[in-house]
């Protein structure tokens, strides 16, 4: 689904979580690259929805798609808001939770800034949901 106004999210408490590679984790803590979307990801991060999935259920999802994670974490609406970023609802066919956080025109150099803040805010939340040994 394109970025549009009608998915974006304004609940500012509302938690977006995060499946952090494990070459992303470092003593227990995520990198600011897994904050910060890459070049194939066109400008955005992708998340899920708290509201909609509980992050154990959303790990677990995430291996079964063949996918590998070190753990999730999350960031709030509220925190990408302050940081200039909006976010918006994504549910795919496979993912009726998952979202999309918006760098929009950010340089490669600010998203990776925005990105170590963001780190820094899930990193003091909490990792929402160990891998016991990272897969």
């Amino acid at each position: 689904m394109p970025v549009d106004e009608a998915s974006k999210l304004s609940h500012v408490d509302e938690i977006m979580l995060r499946q952090v590679l494990p070459l992303w984790v470092q003593e227990g803590r995520p990198s600011s690259a897994a904050f910060s979307p890459n070049s194939n990801d066109e400008g955005n991060l992708s998340v899920d929805r708290r509201t909609i999935i509980d992050p154990k259920l959303a790990f677990e999802a995430y291996l079964q798609r063949g996918l590998k994670s070190g753990g999730v974490w999350g960031v709030s609406v509220g925190e990408c808001h302050k940081e200039g970023l909006d976010c918006y609802s994504d549910p795919l066919d496979d993912n009726a939770a998952h979202a999309l956080v918006n760098f929009g025109s950010a340089s490669r150099n600010e998203s990776r800034r925005i990105g170590g803040r963001l780190r820094d805010k899930a990193h003091s939340r909490g990792c929402l949901h160990p891998a016991s040994d990272p897969v």
